[in-house]
């Protein structure tokens, strides 16, 4: 498989460039805000100064009227001179009656602009309104406090001309230099903070992504940071954690596998073992009934018979384990049938009490029915038996004064369970993975053939079954018990149409 080119941008250089791109412009157009800003406060503060200055005027010309139509035109236009001028930026400062219909005359001037503005026919409060050549006219009402009214009414006028914001055009110079350091300033911590809060995060993502594709499950990113990153190492984390699950599963099935291909070579095995032995055993243990027979025409000494007899339990035991190797290789079909299992667990517990390999063992039974199930009779008896011989012998190892099995029956509305529980030495940690392979054995050489577990799991599942030895922390031991014993649980699918309702 072709390797993956890697792409040559570097998405630090591209980062950083675009941060100072958009730092550049933010700054400039700051620079150019702030100074259209400062221009609009500076108008708003010079209109401000007028109006003032207009209010002011026009307090004092109100005194000049004798009445609304008539006025001292020298002292007006004495109070009207020295109101205009370059340096108070006023540059036309007139009075006008303003009678109906907008018919106006002029009673007082101060300055003649070259090209005057056409007159406001506004009365009341003062107005603003752009003039030429970037002035404004500000016409402010002069009020006159005389007995006779009339129908004409004082304006004064002013024609004013801000002062400019600066003296030269615009510095475009400074304001790009301010920007560039303004912006430079800013790359620097923003490329910091790039580093520390974008960069780093991902080097943390890559390094581990590197220790996963070398092998590594069990590498974890801490999910600490912006969000956006803490869930990112969230489901990094859940990745790898789900990687390590399908690993265990995959390992799990590649055990599982060997085993069954380790009892089919076994079942193969025991096939041929059966058919190659079976017979000459069969022979043999024949030749001896007739040896033994007293009707025989020479009769054996005591002693030969007790030899013989020997040799014949022997060739009894060996016929046994042939007939489990055939079982276990090759079960019958059996049939499942509707069966009362409390019932079948008594039968089992009075039949092992007559085994001598239970002498001495206090089986008690625990559990009442009716407890119905669906089994083969003759798989359930003999996976009990085995069951319970085991505890037996286990129970008499134990070294208790009361060696002690206690059998155990109940479910629910799906499943019924039996558990076999003994106050034995228990089953060791190591060993508890390959109880049920075929020739696993824990008792001593010769005691056992190691087939019992095993053909038992078989029977087990042909009945849908299962068939499992539990953990020392899922059961409590036996009372009164030095050792922690072990508990063999048997669970069937429950009978559950044939079940009485409960309560």
């Amino acid at each position: 498989m072709a390797a993956t080119s890697v792409p040559s941008r570097s998405l630090r250089v591209e980062l950083l460039a675009t941060l100072a791109i958009v730092l550049m412009m933010a700054v400039a157009s700051l620079s150019f805000a702030s100074e259209w800003l400062g221009q609009r406060r500076h108008e708003r503060r010079e209109l401000g100064r007028f109006q003032l200055h207009a209010r002011s005027v026009a307090a004092v010309a109100g005194d000049l009227f004798t009445r609304p139509d008539r006025v001292d035109r020298d002292r007006l236009r004495d109070l009207l001179l020295p109101v205009t001028g370059s340096q108070l930026g006023v540059r036309a400062a007139e009075v006008f009656l303003v009678g109906p219909g907008g018919s106006r005359r002029l009673v007082g001037l101060g300055s003649e602009l070259d090209d005057p503005p056409t007159l406001s026919t506004e009365r009341g409060p003062s107005s603003v309104r752009p003039g030429p050549h970037g002035t404004w006219i500000i016409d402010e009402p002069i009020a006159v406090f005389a007995r006779q009214p009339t129908s004409e009414a004082p304006v004064l006028r002013l024609v004013v001309e801000p002062l400019p914001y600066s003296d030269g055009p615009f510095p475009w110079h400074e304001t790009l230099i301010v920007a560039s350091g303004v912006g430079a300033i800013l790359l620097v911590l923003g490329g910091f903070l790039l580093e520390s809060k974008v960069l780093r995060p991902l080097r943390t993502i890559e390094r581990a992504t590197a220790k996963v594709r070398a092998g590594d499950r069990e590498v974890r990113v801490p999910a600490s940071g912006p969000t956006e990153f803490a869930t990112l190492a969230t489901s990094f984390n859940a990745m790898t954690a789900a990687l390590r699950d399908q690993a265990d599963r995959l390992e799990h099935q590649h055990q599982a596998l060997q085993r069954a291909e380790k009892m089919a070579t076994v079942g193969r095995l025991a096939a041929g073992v059966a058919h190659e032995f079976g017979n000459p055993l069969a022979a043999v243990s024949g030749y001896l009934d007739i040896v033994l027979d007293p009707r025989a025409d020479e009769a054996v000494g005591e002693h030969t018979r007790e030899l013989l007899t020997r040799v014949q339990t022997q060739f009894g035991r060996m016929q046994r384990i042939i007939r489990q190797l055939l079982d276990y290789s090759q079960p019958g079909a059996g049939e499942i049938v509707e069966v009362e299992v409390v019932q079948s667990v008594r039968q089992i517990a009075s039949l092992v009490a007559a085994d001598p390999r239970a002498k001495g063992v206090a089986i008690d039974v625990v559990g009442e029915g009716p407890l119905l199930a669906r089994a083969d009779p003759g798989f359930l008896q003999q996976v009990l038996l085995n069951l319970v011989v085991n505890g037996c012998l286990a129970a008499r190892d134990g070294g208790e004064s009361t060696p002690r099995v206690q059998i155990r029956a109940g479910g629910d509305p799906a499943r019924v369970w039996i558990e076999v529980q003994d106050n034995g030495p228990g089953v060791l940690g190591s060993l508890r993975d390959e109880l049920f392979e075929p020739f696993v054995s824990t008792r001593l050489a010769g005691e056992g053939t190691g087939l019992g577990l095993a053909n038992s799991l078989e029977l087990a599942t042909r009945m849908h079954g299962k068939l499992s030895c539990l953990a020392d922390s899922q059961y409590q031991p036996l009372v009164a018990a030095r050792r922690p014993g072990a508990v063999f649980r048997l669970e069937l699918p429950a009978n559950s149409a044939m079940q009485p309702p409960s309560g």
